[in-house]
């Protein structure tokens, strides 16, 4: 965000992460959330039909009227918002001159990696089991 804000000439913006849970379809029957909704995943293809939030369309009636003869080809999965947050953050005005050498640095590894057309190892540990 600080990246992006330095970018863009921003003083403020708003962080927003949100949590959803996936449901079985009587999960979702009974779920009180003012947020839930289902989409439609095509089994072969991979498409995906939305359903809005606020739309009062039922799954049977999406599947009759909105997936139609490809009905059976479709996934139906179920989804509430579980849990979410906000927070104003603001420009910090030293982030950009205190992180340009780590930036610099795996910038340089990137291009090292792909130049020998190798990848980098992960970077956890190596653990070594000794019997």
């Amino acid at each position: 965000m600080q990246l992006q804000m330095e970018c863009t000439e921003l003083t403020s913006c708003e962080y927003i992460e949100m949590q959803f849970k996936q449901l079985s379809y009587s999960e979702w029957m009974d779920a009180q959330a003012p947020y839930k909704s289902f989409y439609a995943v095509s089994q072969e293809t991979g498409e995906v039909v939305y359903r809005s939030y606020n739309d009062t369309i039922t799954p049977a009636e999406f599947r009759e009227k909105i997936l139609g003869d490809a009905k059976d080809s479709f996934t139906i999965v179920y989804w509430m918002l579980n849990n979410w947050r906000s927070k104003t953050v603001s420009l910090d005005p030293n982030w950009l001159t205190t992180h340009l050498p780590s930036i610099a640095s795996v910038w340089q590894e990137i291009q090292e990696h792909k130049q020998k057309n190798t990848i980098p190892e992960h970077p956890r540990e190596k653990v070594t089991l000794t019997l």
